[in-house]
């Protein structure tokens, strides 16, 4: 899976439209999710020692900074989409890939996530809770919370996915 994500990478075009995309094979666009993918592709540099997934994550990240993130750390589903819930599986991927592949991660590259990190989970931590949505989104916010605390050592979100659990 991870060596067909980076097979469809874009690395050759160095437009940040294009580069880091993933092109989708089945309907031809650019998912906004592949940022998604940064836990994966970090646990496959770690359990090989192939550094080219680590460098398709930071690509993936580098290309979701430029057209899905936005300035308040919320992450779009999609470039033609405006649903922002899908930030708390984002939140999950950083955090996962900061505590479980901190050792393949470079400094620049794990501050840039370190940073996200903390943008994204503390919109999360207002917005998921109390939006009109499905539960899996209010349950990951809590999974999501968790594992931010543990990858930034910030009580304070531990706390907020316990008080979220318990409603």
């Amino acid at each position: 899976w991870c060596d067909k994500l980076c097979e469809l990478q874009i690395t050759n075009r160095p437009e940040p439209y294009f580069f880091g995309a993933v092109h989708c094979p089945a309907c031809g666009r650019f998912h906004g999710r592949i940022a998604d993918g940064i836990y994966p592709l970090l646990t496959a540099a770690k359990v090989t020692g192939d550094m080219k997934y680590a460098t398709a994550a930071k690509n993936a990240f580098t290309w979701a900074e430029y057209n899905v993130i936005r300035e308040n750390g919320t992450l779009f589903n999609d470039q033609n989409s405006n649903w922002i819930g899908v930030t708390v599986f984002f939140c999950t991927s950083i955090a996962e890939a900061l505590i479980n592949c901190a050792e393949v991660i470079n400094d620049e590259f794990k501050a840039k996530l370190t940073a996200q990190l903390k943008k994204s989970l503390d919109f999360c931590c207002d917005y998921i809770p109390d939006c009109n949505t499905v539960i899996n989104y209010k349950l990951s916010i809590a999974g999501a919370l968790a594992a931010g605390a543990k990858a930034l050592g910030a009580e304070s979100y531990m706390q907020k996915a316990k008080e979220i659990v318990k409603k």
